[in-house]
């Protein structure tokens, strides 16, 4: 069955393809559950959301993109919605981070080193970095998202960069 095909069923409540629906996008939306999340409960409600939200608004589904991208961005804002349930986010003010003037460390990273560094960032900063780097969403739609300033959104940024920075050149040493 292919997107479009799955998107009219949905739109007719056809069963068999709600049933397509989530056994094609399920995996996806779960791992990005789980990047975000870094919890399987917490990844599995927010996709269960996500589903309850993508079949209340598909007749509104224009087919007009990619069907992923919407199902995705769906899943984005649930989870981001249960991040601020569950996690303090604290004032900018009050995060310390670590600085380092080296330059271009990132460059240098194998992704395996990075995605073990990344998992390790605080919750706003690994939100933020997936939004941004991951995702590709600009600063501006990610304050929107978050409800905070644009220009939080690009120190948290930058000081996710710094302690990836940071954390990579301790594991480099050890």
């Amino acid at each position: 069955m292919t997107d479009h095909q799955i998107i009219v069923g949905c739109q007719n409540h056809d069963s068999k393809a709600f049933k397509a629906l989530v056994e094609r996008y399920a995996p996806i939306l779960m791992a990005v559950g789980m990047r975000y999340l870094r919890n399987k409960q917490l990844a599995e409600d927010a996709l269960q959301e996500s589903y309850i939200a993508i079949f209340k608004n598909i007749a509104k589904y224009a087919d007009e993109g990619k069907l992923k991208a919407w199902l995705v961005k769906i899943m984005v804002n649930n989870c981001l919605k249960a991040m601020r349930i569950n996690t303090e986010v604290l004032p900018i003010d009050q995060v310390s981070f670590a600085e380092t003037n080296e330059t271009n460390i990132v460059d240098e990273m194998e992704v395996v080193d990075m995605m073990k560094i990344v998992e390790q960032l605080p919750t706003q900063y690994y939100a933020i970095f997936n939004l941004y780097i991951i995702e590709g969403y600009t600063h501006k739609e990610i304050s929107e998202m978050l409800d905070i300033p644009e220009s939080s959104c690009r120190v948290y940024l930058t000081r996710a960069r710094s302690l990836l920075k940071s954390n990579f050149i301790k594991l480099k040493i050890c």
